[in-house]
């Protein structure tokens, strides 16, 4: 579709639009082109977009943003492991090799903000993936394999360490190695609860109409 809002059929709000309404200047990279569908769809909202195939550029791309621009929110996409994994197999020996060289990256960003007196001390990164895969491919809803990401969040008031569940003992469960439905409750932490999670740390509301995480106080 042309944007999200076309293929839902009604106005469709986003975590870019809720910064961009408090003051914010959001910033997207990202390493697909598919990621351009964001841009058609809140064009006002987000003020800058990088869309660049090569990782390690990217990744530079973003560095020089956190040196030059002041901002509440960048969302960064990392494409290396998927197209490795669809490629070779997830969990094969290139998609590994992948995700170590998206490791590095990661890491070059996390201490861009770390060396930065300005930034250190303020910002909250949040590191999660879109699914997970064993072999060919990643389709099979059923498969622990596919359905299990790391969900991770680092910055101030957050001890290192610690686990996510017991931080949030009241409002998650951790549901082990068992595929939840939509209705459990406690739910589970889902890569869907990014946005409002990154609203939440700003003090910012959720995102109208949301459907992961959108009663935080």
């Amino acid at each position: 579709p042309a944007t999200v809002q076309a293929a839902a059929g009604k106005r469709v709000e986003s975590v870019f639009t809720q910064v961009s309404a408090a003051g914010g200047s959001p910033a997207l990279f990202a390493s697909k082109t598919k990621f351009s569908l964001w841009k058609r769809s809140w064009p006002l909202a987000i003020e800058t977009t990088r869309i660049q195939l090569d990782n390690a550029r990217l990744a530079r791309s973003v560095r020089r943003d956190l040196r030059d621009h002041e901002r509440a929110f960048r969302f960064v996409h990392l494409s290396l492991p998927d197209a490795a994994g669809h490629e070779y197999g997830f969990m094969s020996p290139r998609y590994l090799r992948a995700v170590q060289q998206v490791d590095t990256l990661v890491g070059s960003i996390v201490d861009a903000v770390r060396s930065d007196p300005a930034l250190v001390g303020r910002t909250a990164i949040i590191l999660t993936s879109d699914h997970g895969g064993l072999g060919a491919d990643h389709s099979d809803a059923r498969r622990l394999a596919n359905y299990r990401v790391a969900f991770m969040v680092a910055g101030p008031g957050i001890p290192a360490g610690a686990d996510l569940y017991e931080l949030n003992a009241d409002d998650y469960r951790d549901p082990g190695t068992r595929r939840t439905t939509y209705r459990q409750s406690p739910a589970p932490v889902r890569n869907g609860d990014l946005a409002n999670l990154t609203l939440d740390l700003l003090d910012l509301a959720a995102v109208p109409g949301s459907e992961h995480n959108s009663d935080l106080d």
